[in-house]
């Protein structure tokens, strides 16, 4: 165990929520580090979402207890080098860097709160993530899903995230004025990430999304009129996606943003039956990835998945070894070709 503290808190303005913790529990010796942990996720996450921030309320927990079973001091003023590096070298030895690099992010965020500066002045330097902690359809898990017997809505579900780059929280906002089928080049205005508007986009239709809308707004007219039937009064939603529970006595509304209720329906059945894993983010990634295996331009890829900058797309896409492998023996054809 660590038994110095280096990084104790000034006794400042800036740290005054520090010292009054530490204060009520009459000396820092008695203060619990759950209760550190509450602290920091109250003042610092208090204006993220929720899904956002029960994701780091769980590995601060995780953290909490590793520190705890590899006898180190989990009071993060009490946090020192070794620690960090015995986090890093051990704890997290099998972790893939991009996941590191995430846990120390979330790490020093809550060190910092409490005046501790040490993950700053590690300077850590990371090597190059070969292959990255993320998962894209393969060409088999693709044709798979594609062929496979969709109801209405899971058929619309795959095709805008799939096929069209959508994130969840877009298709949820998706409204029926949104789509467009112009003759020359149809297409959908997507409302982005963003509080309030969000951030616009148009992205023309995918592979079959035409078939894809034709079946959902016929399944769409299906429970609207149950809804009508059962209460002339009901109010249709403006929503393009939208549920019905029940059938003596339904009830139905659009997809909420908060939480994953459009994913539960369409992705968790389809994952069921396929036999294979896959999420939201899996079917966005594989669409980003097959455009620039397609040969897509990376800008217009960025466009298309509304990134604000290429920088973005390159990691979204994760250009990995096997990436950089093709591309080495491209150029050792090419070499061949001319100096043999």
């Amino acid at each position: 165990m660590s038994n110095t503290a280096p990084y104790d808190p000034p006794r400042t303005d800036r740290y005054e929520h520090v010292w009054q913790l530490i204060d009520a529990n009459h000396g820092s010796e008695n203060v619990i580090s759950t209760d550190c942990i509450k602290l920091h996720m109250e003042r610092t996450y208090r204006r993220t979402k929720i899904t956002t921030r029960n994701k780091y309320l769980v590995e601060l927990r995780k953290f909490d207890r590793i520190l705890k079973e590899r006898g180190h001091d989990p009071l993060p003023w009490r946090i020192d080098e070794p620690v960090v590096l015995d986090l890093l070298n051990e704890a997290w030895r099998d972790r893939e860097v991009s996941t590191k690099k995430w846990y120390t992010h979330i790490l020093d965020r809550y060190l910092q709160f409490y005046g501790n500066r040490v993950v700053e002045e590690l300077h850590l330097q990371w090597p190059h993530d070969l292959r990255p902690n993320v998962k894209w359809l393969t060409e088999g898990e693709y044709e798979k899903l594609m062929r496979a017997e969709k109801s209405p809505l899971e058929d619309l579900v795959i095709n805008l995230e799939l096929g069209m780059g959508f994130r969840s929280v877009e298709v949820c906002r998706l409204r029926v004025c949104d789509v467009h089928y112009d003759e020359e080049i149809p297409f959908i205005n997507i409302r982005g990430k963003g509080r309030g508007e969000g951030k616009w986009r148009s992205v023309p239709f995918g592979y079959d999304t035409e078939r894809v809308l034709k079946r959902w707004m016929e399944e769409r007219r299906k429970i609207v009129e149950r809804m009508r039937l059962y209460n002339p009064y009901w109010k249709e939603p403006e929503e393009l996606a939208i549920w019905c529970h029940y059938v003596d006595s339904p009830v139905a509304g659009p997809y909420s943003e908060q939480g994953h209720s459009i994913d539960r329906g369409p992705i968790y059945k389809l994952r069921e039956r396929l036999g294979f894993d896959f999420t939201q983010h899996t079917l966005r990634r594989s669409y980003g990835r097959r455009l620039y295996h397609a040969g897509v331009k990376i800008e217009t890829i960025s466009k298309l998945l509304g990134h604000d900058d290429v920088r973005t797309t390159y990691k979204y896409l994760g250009i990995n070894m096997d990436d950089m492998n093709d591309a080495m023996k491209i150029l050792r054809n090419f070499d061949k070709s001319r100096l043999s």
